[in-house]
């Protein structure tokens, strides 16, 4: 009974992201390089901040050519809705930084991963995407690993955390699988349609194995972690020119 996915690809939406902006009688040009942060307790952002907007969720300019959007929640069609908002005031390139739990057995909790791809386990990715596995823009990981990360790979996107299980984590760690989050195919999927870029850039928060789920205890850890990755890439892209 469900609409084609394939033929719904291959047409134009009813209505657009400037279709909502002009409803909303909102006008906003923003910088083509943008940080994503589903949630934050981060205050060096206002330290750092030059210009606060709200656009639904927060955002700050921290330069001519780099901005970030923060607080706007976990989860695919949110974190793409967002997305599709900034890339109609001018975003081009999108780094996604939050938290994902570890599937490989060789990393630990607060551990950064670099995201290369995810798998489109989640519902928005196939409205945008038709392949199994949405690239993350090569560009973009190639600046972003002046972040050390512990390792590279790619991620199972999921919607249904309280749905993950065993055997799907023994198969996905069995088949090299670094992490599992809830945003990164549909931002990938999302870039991939429109020519834009995309990245992310994973904290891990918990262990997901065969053997079971191993959080943290000390979620604050994770926080800096995660705050002292946001320092590094906004360092990054600050001095950057090469987007």
């Amino acid at each position: 009974m469900l609409y084609d996915k394939n033929k719904k690809l291959k047409n134009e939406p009813l209505f657009t992201p400037q279709d909502f902006l002009a409803l909303q009688n909102t006008k906003l040009s923003l910088p083509e390089t943008i940080i994503l942060l589903p949630f934050s307790k981060n205050s060096d952002i206002k330290q750092i901040s030059k210009k606060h907007f709200k656009l639904f969720y927060d955002i700050d300019i921290l330069g001519e050519k780099l901005a970030v959007a923060y607080n706007f929640g976990m989860g695919g069609p949110i974190t793409v809705f967002f997305a599709e908002i900034l890339a109609a005031c001018g975003v081009k390139n999108f780094i996604l930084a939050g938290i994902a739990g570890g599937l490989s057995q060789t990393l630990k909790i607060d551990d950064i991963v670099l995201c290369s791809g995810a798998l489109c386990d989640d519902g928005t990715s196939k409205d945008y995407f038709e392949g199994e596995i949405a690239p993350a823009s090569e560009k973009l990981q190639k600046q972003l690993s002046a972040l050390n990360p512990k390792e590279t790979g790619l991620s199972w996107t999921t919607d249904s955390i309280f749905r993950e299980t065993a055997e799907e984590a023994k198969y996905y760690s069995g088949k090299g699988i670094k992490t599992v989050e809830m945003e990164a195919a549909p931002l990938f999927a999302f870039c991939a349609r429109k020519h834009l870029n995309a990245a992310a850039v994973f904290v891990i928060s918990d262990i997901v194995s065969a053997q079971g789920w191993k959080p943290h205890k000390v979620a604050q850890k994770t926080n800096l972690a995660l705050n002292e990755a946001f320092k590094k890439i906004t360092e990054i892209f600050l001095i950057s020119r090469e987007l």
